[in-house]
């Protein structure tokens, strides 16, 4: 018998989003605790070939800095992440982010972002997670976490069509193991992205994932 996705409800206005996120194979995270140049760190990524960024909503001035990367760099994809509730949804979607990255499954959140038009990767841990928030309409799973490669493997053996992004911890030096197991994309930031850093380096080492990414299994 073929397998089969679990059954869920229709939703085109993701189709196009995760075909991309999957030809970038990586969605690199914009995350500071203090203020810091975003702008600098999305052109920095953008030159060393980034396809897809995630700006944390808790990051100062995620809000406007989405929508100036929205209006700077047309062809870049632009979400945002750590979302908690259906009115950072709203905001986020005013502010022109085309997809909503949370650290946790809610189907509300779901359901504000499809109301809105936006891709939502939420997170998950477990199968009955996993099939729970791809049935209330996730466009793709974000695996967080990330386990070990074994586990991801484990997890994708009863449900090899689910689309997984592997989030927390992932650096040049694993990204390919994860993407030849099966994830879709993985999520990087910590190893990129730093106030000490300039503009060159982030450009640099985006560059050196990007190559890594492209080159793993499909």
């Amino acid at each position: 018998m073929a397998r089969r996705r679990p059954v869920r409800p229709d939703q085109p206005m993701s189709t196009g989003f995760l075909a991309e996120v999957s030809a970038a194979r990586v969605i690199f995270i914009l995350r500071a605790t203090k203020p810091v140049d975003l702008d600098a760190w999305v052109g920095a990524a953008v030159d060393g070939g980034a396809r897809c960024l995630e700006i944390t909503v808790p990051t100062p001035g995620a809000l406007p800095a989405i929508a100036r990367a929205r209006r700077q760099h047309p062809g870049l994809r632009v979400g945002g992440g750590t979302v908690q509730t259906p009115e950072e949804v709203s905001a986020l979607a005013d502010s022109g982010a085309e997809f909503v990255v949370s650290p946790h499954f809610d189907p509300a959140l779901i359901a504000a972002c499809r109301a809105r038009g936006l891709a939502v990767l939420p997170g998950v841990a477990t199968p009955t997670e996993m099939v729970a928030a791809w049935r209330a309409g996730a466009t793709a799973l974000k695996l967080f976490p990330a386990p070990t490669v074994e586990v991801v493997r484990t997890l994708r053996a009863p449900l090899p069509e689910l689309p997984l992004v592997a989030v927390g911890g992932i650096s040049s030096a694993n990204l390919r193991a994860y993407l030849d197991a099966g994830c879709v994309a993985v999520g990087i930031g910590g190893s990129v992205f730093g106030a000490d850093l300039a503009p060159g380096e982030i450009t640099r080492r985006v560059g050196e994932i990007v190559r890594l990414a492209q080159a793993a299994a499909r």
